[in-house]
Formats: C-alpha cells, sequence, structure tokens
C-alpha cells in the first residue's frame, strides 16, 4: 500500500511479510530513508519527501515502488493526499469536541472509564475489536465523524488500525461518510473534565 501522509509529508509503503523487509531496507538506505520493523513482522518503510516534492524525489518514491511490487508482487495503491488524516491534533480535537462535530469512542477498560471519562463518550474496550471485529464496528456511531481515545493514544490507535484494515477489504460493515480517526496523545480524565499532554 502507498500512502501519503499530508501532516508529515512522508510517503509510506507498507506491506506484511518480515521476510522482505531486507529488500526495503536496501532500497531505502539508497536514498536515506527511515526503515521501520513493528510488531507482528511488519516491514514499513518511511520515504520522506519534502513539501514540493522535485522530480528526482518522484523518482527515488517510484523506484521503491518498483522494488517492493518486484519483491512482494504487490501492486501499490496511492491514497488520496486531502483524505482525512489518521490522527486528529490536540487543538483539532478540542474544537470539534466543542462544536459537537465528534462521537468519541474511549476504548479504555470498563473499570477506567467508570474512574474518569469525557461527557459523551461511549466505552468500547480495545478487546473487544479483537474478539468480535464486526459485531463492535457495527457499534460505532455514523452520524459524526469517530474519533478513538485512550489514556495514552496507544490502545486508540490500535483500534483505529484494527477497525481501518477490516474496512479497506469490507467496506460495507461500516457506512460513516465522516471518518474514523484516533488522538495519539496522553489524556488524564479528572472530575468529568479532561486535560490532554
Amino acid at each position: 500500500m502507498f500512502l501519503l501522509d499530508r501532516h508529515r509529508k512522508k510517503v509510506v509503503f507498507t506491506y506484511f511479510w518480515l521476510c522482505f523487509s531486507l529488500v526495503i531496507a536496501a532500497v531505502a538506505a539508497e536514498h536515506d530513508d527511515e526503515v521501520l520493523l513493528v510488531d507482528e513482522g511488519e516491514a514499513r518503510a518511511v520515504l520522506v519527501l519534502p513539501d514540493s516534492p522535485t522530480g528526482s524525489d518522484r523518482e527515488a518514491a517510484g523506484e521503491l515502488q518498483t522494488h517492493l511490487k518486484k519483491a512482494a508482487g504487490i501492486e501499490m495503491e496511492e491514497v488520496d493526499p486531502d483524505a482525512l488524516p489518521d490522527v486528529i491534533s490536540p487543538e483539532d480535537f478540542k474544537a470539534a469536541l466543542a462544536a459537537g462535530d465528534i462521537a468519541l469512542v474511549d476504548v479504555r477498560s470498563e473499570r477506567e472509564f467508570a474512574e474518569g471519562n469525557i461527557e459523551g463518550a461511549i466505552n468500547i474496550p480495545d478487546g473487544e475489536f479483537y474478539d468480535d471485529p464486526e459485531g463492535t464496528i457495527a457499534r460505532l456511531p455514523n452520524d459524526r465523524r469517530v474519533v478513538f481515545i485512550c489514556a495514552t493514544g496507544a490502545r486508540s490507535a490500535g483500534a483505529f488500525f484494527m477497525v481501518s484494515d477490516i474496512l479497506y477489504d469490507e467496506p460495507e460493515l461500516y457506512d460513516n461518510p465522516h471518518g474514523i480517526q484516533y488522538l495519539d496523545n496522553n489524556i488524564e480524565f479528572h472530575n468529568g473534565d479532561f486535560t490532554i499532554k
């Protein structure tokens, strides 16, 4: 998959066979790119492009894409750079929450949620997305943009990417034209209020 992150101006090539990671590393090294190896054998090469890519920048991106296609036999797909970003910033989060434009899905445990939460948030512990993905996705609101939150950003990211991966293959499972995002920040919950760090 060929992804363009419009905030960090990075082109991200992702596929899921660790055996091809050395190919990615070798190609990326030629262009001074960063290579990340993350959980579950996923290999991710990140090619950093400037705000206004030159011809040589695009050539480097094309070369990396060609090598990955040969190695993995996978067609890369370019995602619309104007699409909703995966991560919502704290500033946009606060503004959208105040305007009532987002539906919050708190993926912390029931105990954590009971100890403190953001008013209006619904609690769907992240484990439920793994135990019953389709049933849990069906419970998500679809009248507003959905934002996943937790205490640190880790579980919200996990829920977001699980839902995104499932919907990539089965978009008919969830129809929400407003999109989904997650907050990648620490949140402290106290007395019905919250602080983002």
